[in-house]
């Protein structure tokens, strides 16, 4: 049944690309791709309080104890989101405090339970499409954030709070967007003695007309010393 179904939308839409007249499909045909850093602006950084963290009493009394033969500071794992989405039916989709990621040592159930942490870091990118007739149809701007510097006893650099927030979206009519991001990776980047909590990230967008479904991808990597770089 799925097939049919599946079967029947593709001639349905190889019908109506069909029937677009010359001016339609230059409308729906996408002629450039940019994406570039912009200036950080987006005021959804005020919604984030990870800095030089150290919990009142009332709540640190709250938190279970560590072991120290339950903690491997060398072993570094994701205790945050590995997916989540940030546009969908053409919409944002903004929570700040469930969908993030992190790179922490194992034995270690939240972020409050290091110290040490450091001002957030945060770069902003903005994704824009052009049409044949050089018109703006999809414009997207997304901020990448994370804390860092977080430690355990003193030793390690860790990464909390990784995520990428949407910021601005324009999309034409006839044209759909989604967005979603995903952690493939989180790794220790420095020693047994000295660990590095390391992040990936990967921001995947779709941009589709009757005509064509276009997925792109830009992949970044953070790390627990503060550093942003873009994957090529």
């Amino acid at each position: 049944m799925t097939k049919i179904m599946i079967t029947t939308l593709a001639v349905f839409l190889t019908a109506q690309a069909q029937a677009l007249t010359l001016e339609e499909q230059a409308y729906l045909t996408i002629d450039t791709v940019t994406v570039q850093e912009i200036p950080d602006q987006s005021p959804l950084l005020d919604k984030i309080q990870t800095f030089d963290y150290a919990p009142p009493a009332s709540i640190a009394a709250q938190l279970s104890p560590v072991k120290e033969l339950e903690v491997e500071v060398d072993t570094i794992i994701n205790i945050g989101q590995k997916i989540w989405t940030i546009v969908e039916a053409g919409k944002p989709v903004v929570n700040v405090e469930l969908n993030s990621a992190s790179a922490m040592p194992v034995g270690i159930k939240t972020w409050q339970q290091l110290s040490g942490w450091k001002m957030p870091q945060s770069k902003s990118f903005r994704v824009h499409y052009t049409n044949l007739f050089g018109m703006n149809v999809v414009d997207f701007s997304y901020r990448l954030m994370f804390t860092f510097g977080g430690h355990y006893n003193g030793q390690g650099h860790y990464v909390t709070g990784a995520t990428i927030l949407p910021s601005a979206l324009d999309v034409a009519w006839g044209y759909s967007f989604k967005a979603n991001v995903e952690i493939p990776t989180v790794i220790n980047m420095g020693s047994v003695e000295n660990p590095i909590g390391g992040v990936q990230m990967n921001i995947n967008w779709v941009v589709g007309t009757v005509l064509k479904h276009s997925q792109t991808r830009a992949s970044y990597f953070v790390d627990g010393l503060g550093h942003l770089k873009q994957m090529e």
